[in-house]
């Protein structure tokens, strides 16, 4: 069976995208291919809970499109948003890391196109090519360096 045409240059237009994720930054394209077979593109609406704080995770989510907000004591009245998170951000990452409760909750603000991927596929990733191990765990280190930054920066300038 064959996939029309308009199919293909879909797939090829999320694969582009893809690559310029900045958790896949570095990573050759046999990589890619397999982050992007394996992961799951889901479509979440305004208002939208994708994870909640305390719940058990396996998977970390990228943000294909749209906005997400991360919250702690989210419905609660010490409710504190964390983090607003656009096309390209990535959260969800610490149940990859290593197996923990989540630590946020996400609520979707702007409708979003969400691409997971689950802790079993980074593992295999790691099997096949243990050095690509160390690219994702350095990118993974910038980006949540950066969020740092930007929800304290005073303490982040203190740091250097």
């Amino acid at each position: 069976m064959s996939l029309p045409i308009e199919h293909l240059a879909a797939k090829e237009k999320i694969f582009a995208a893809f690559k310029e994720f900045p958790l896949f930054q570095g990573l050759p394209d046999e990589v890619l291919v397999v982050f992007f077979v394996a992961a799951q593109e889901e479509i979440y609406r305004n208002g939208q809970v994708v994870m909640k704080e305390g719940d058990h995770g396996q998977e970390l989510f990228i943000i294909g499109g749209g906005t997400v907000d991360v919250f702690i004591h989210h419905g609660e009245s010490e409710q504190t948003r964390l983090a607003q998170l656009h096309k390209g951000d990535f959260f969800g990452e610490m149940c990859v890391i290593e197996p923990s409760l989540r630590s946020a909750t996400v609520v979707v603000s702007e409708t979003a196109i969400l691409y997971s991927l689950k802790s079993t596929c980074l593992n295999k990733v790691y099997q096949v090519w243990p050095e690509q191990q160390s690219t994702i765990m350095a990118n993974l280190a910038r980006e949540l360096s950066k969020r740092v930054q930007q929800l304290d920066p005073t303490y982040f300038d203190r740091a250097w």
